[in-house]
């Protein structure tokens, strides 16, 4: 059965073109999809590197799709692993 976003079309993909979200990504060492923790329904990410843990609000909009980075916390460099 095909994705809905699929029917009639003829390609089997699930998503849109690649686009880039921005510059300066390999900073961090993890990155961890969260799904919509504030409960506002845009995902939102996680990332951690030698700088500490950050938390990315996701904004629904392709073009922007994350609101400027928050700091949660520093000392994640000794974590091998975000759950």
């Amino acid at each position: 059965m095909a994705h809905p976003r699929c029917q009639g079309a003829r390609s089997s993909a699930y998503y849109d073109a690649r686009s880039l979200v921005g510059p300066g990504w390999n900073t961090y060492t993890r990155l961890l999809g969260t799904g919509d923790l504030r409960l506002d329904g845009h995902d939102d990410l996680i990332a951690t590197g030698r700088t500490g843990l950050w938390y990315y609000e996701g904004t629904g909009n392709p073009a922007a799709p994350f609101k400027p980075r928050l700091k949660i916390s520093d000392g994640w460099q000794a974590y091998n692993s975000l759950l």
